[in-house]
């Protein structure tokens, strides 16, 4: 097939904004068989591709979509799943303009290779099951079923191990279950594919995690071998103002859980608690997940997102910002919060807020933010949602087996084994901290290997 030269993409079906904001439903529809193949012939197939460099997962993606092309659906998949353990996934979470689609050479001159959603076109229209394999003795436990628990465990079980996940809470998949909209990644793309996993062999447990019902120790007195920790980052950050222990005051992480029994699995006894003006503080992907869900809901009137930075400054996606606007999200960007207002009943009522300016650039890139003086306003609001980033929780530094930073991180050589015991290994944002689906995915991924070398 020639190459399609348009320098703009091939529309992409979605939800009627007017539809869209009042229901949790997956907003983009995906291509059909023609749209795809004529997306994917928009490809220049160049000799260097920088696509592939962009990709944390390093997917051969001038390769799949070549099959695209040639409509062999089989062939694009095999390909993906030899370095991407949850393409379905990835296609619909990843911030593709940050990284393969930002290195396209197509964008040099137009808009890049719609790389993710060619991706997830292969992942909704063909799916092959692994073999179940035949297990040798070796057994590991993998602790927490986010993207590193699960790539982890899909790859050591694909090797032959006896994999048995860990999961503190009722559904598995993490991050992936109460951390992401139901209208970005649907329930049941997360369920499916741990019950393909359970399929091949992968055993799922629910257990309180480093609680009374086990420890590191009591793991191997059962017989692993080897421990995979990948609990996440999970512990929220807070600015340390007045009025942090208000009623109505609620980090992302209470609000997304929250939404998501609601919206994923239509459970009436769970249903939000947020109504009136609403305040979300944050800029990035997980303050647009909390405004954009609460935006949906009935007995909100208003969402205002409060970010002390710039508009592009914001490290949330570009394309997630602008649609959260589009939907009614109000953006206040160079404002800051210094008190958290409260009624006699100890509610939330509003925000004292100053106003920033914007100074020299910092180490990080950006220009850096001051207060102006005599700039502090009130607004009223009825809840204030914190959503400016998350630590590794405190209870991982009273862990004899492992050794940990001062935010609690764990610490581990490049190939994932933690330092004091070697059959401890760990990776995901337990380890670097808040990251991206993909990274952690693909260093599950990676630290298998180091796990069955260590087993053998």
């Amino acid at each position: 097939m020639a190459i399609n030269n348009s320098k703009v993409k091939t529309p992409i079906k979605t939800q009627n904004i007017n539809e869209r904001i009042s229901n949790f439903n997956e907003i983009v529809l995906g291509y059909s068989k023609e749209e795809a193949i004529i997306e994917a012939s928009r490809c220049l197939n160049c000799k260097n591709p920088t696509c592939t460099s962009g990709c944390p997962a390093s997917n051969n993606i001038p390769l799949f979509i070549k099959y695209i092309k040639e409509d062999d659906l089989e062939a694009a998949y095999s390909t993906i799943r030899l370095t991407s353990n949850m393409p379905e996934i990835c296609s619909r979470v990843c911030d593709q303009r940050k990284q393969c689609e930002g290195k396209c050479i197509r964008a040099k001159n137009g808009e890049a290779v719609a790389i993710g959603k060619l991706e997830r076109y292969i992942c909704d229209n063909f799916s092959k099951n692994a073999a179940k394999p035949q297990y040798f003795s070796k057994k590991v436990a993998i602790i927490g079923s986010g993207p590193a628990g699960l790539s982890c465990a899909e790859e050591l079980n694909s090797l032959g191990c006896e994999v048995t996940v860990l999961e503190q809470k009722d559904k598995f998949g993490g991050l992936l279950t109460y951390g992401i909209p139901n209208y970005r990644l649907p329930y049941n793309i997360v369920e499916n594919k741990i019950e393909k996993l359970k399929l091949q062999g992968v055993k799922f447990k629910n257990n309180t995690i480093f609680g009374k019902d086990f420890t590191l120790n009591d793991l191997k007195e059962k017989g692993f071998s080897a421990i995979f920790i990948a609990v996440g980052a999970s512990k929220p950050k807070f600015m340390h103002i007045p009025g942090e222990n208000l009623t109505n005051f609620l980090t992302s992480e209470k609000v997304l859980e929250n939404i998501s029994s609601f919206s994923k699995r239509n459970d009436n006894s769970n249903n939000p608690i947020l109504y009136g003006k609403i305040a979300v503080i944050g800029g990035g992907n997980s303050a647009i997940d909390v405004a954009r869900s609460a935006i949906r809901l009935k007995e909100v009137e208003s969402v205002d997102i409060i970010y002390r930075r710039t508009k592009e400054d914001m490290p949330a996606s570009v394309s997630e910002v602008e649609e959260a606007i589009a939907e009614g999200v109000k953006l206040n960007t160079l404002t800051n919060p210094v008190e958290i207002l409260s009624n006699e009943d100890k509610k939330v009522s509003g925000l004292r807020c100053v106003k920033m300016y914007q100074v020299e650039v910092g180490s990080d890139g950006r220009k850096g933010v001051k207060p102006i003086i005599n700039s502090e306003f009130e607004r009223e609001f009825d809840f204030v949602i914190y959503a400016i980033g998350n630590d590794c929780e405190n209870y991982l530094s009273e862990i004899n087996e492992i050794e940990v930073t001062k935010r609690n991180s764990i610490i581990v050589d490049d190939s994932g084994q933690t330092t004091k015991d070697p059959s401890i290994f760990a990776a995901g944002d337990v380890v670097t901290g808040p990251a991206t689906v993909v990274q952690a995915m693909s260093n599950g991924k990676k630290c298998a290997a180091k796990i069955l070398y260590y087993l053998k």
